[in-house]
């Protein structure tokens, strides 16, 4: 029977490492209360060099595995700023997916389209869709504003990003699965 589905998406990858960190400690509910107590606690996280390894290994493990589906595969991502006092790439911020160092990379080498999806208003003034009347002391809503939805994924010193820009153009306006599924065929 042939599958019906072009596609998969997992909304967010990042909140996958959870799982990942709860299978590298070894925790596992057994009930619903004991999962109801660890929800609502401060979670405890992994100490050490090795085990936020293999929390990342795990997690690109996982995700390789999800990359063999006959179909495509969209992973959403949590934003993580890391600075320059993180030791990462000649002292630069960098802003990249919410993954720990092993489990990035390993999303940049396998993945053919990172990229960095942002809104930008239109038509309205810098302070977004809110403007002042100066004949009253209330705020009017500017109807001409209209948000932009903007992928970047050409390279940029600030962003982790890839993809077929050459196809798509440095940003895509508007991003829909058809415009960019059409460029990784």
């Amino acid at each position: 029977e042939k599958n019906p589905f072009k596609l998969v998406a997992f909304d967010t990858w990042s909140r996958q490492q959870v799982i990942a960190m709860n299978q590298i400690t070894g925790y596992e509910p057994r009930s619903m209360e004991e999962a109801e107590k660890y929800i609502a606690r401060i979670p405890a996280t992994p100490k050490g060099y090795d085990n936020w390894q293999q929390i990342g290994a795990l997690s690109a493990e996982w995700m390789r595995y999800f990359m063999r589906l006959p179909i495509h595969v969209l992973f959403l991502m949590q934003e993580e700023r890391r600075d320059p006092k993180d030791n990462v790439q000649d002292g630069q911020t960098i802003i990249g997916p919410a993954l720990t160092p092993w489990a990035q990379r390993a999303a940049m080498e396998s993945l053919k389209l990172v990229g960095r999806l942002y809104v930008e208003v239109e038509g309205g003034s810098s302070a977004g869709s809110l403007n002042p009347d100066p004949t009253t002391s209330t705020l009017k809503i500017n109807t001409a504003t209209r948000e932009v939805r903007r992928l970047l994924i050409g390279k940029h010193p600030h962003y982790l990003t890839k993809g077929p820009s050459h196809v798509l153009g440095y940003v895509v306006e508007e991003p829909t699965w058809d415009k960019l599924s059409k460029a990784l065929e």
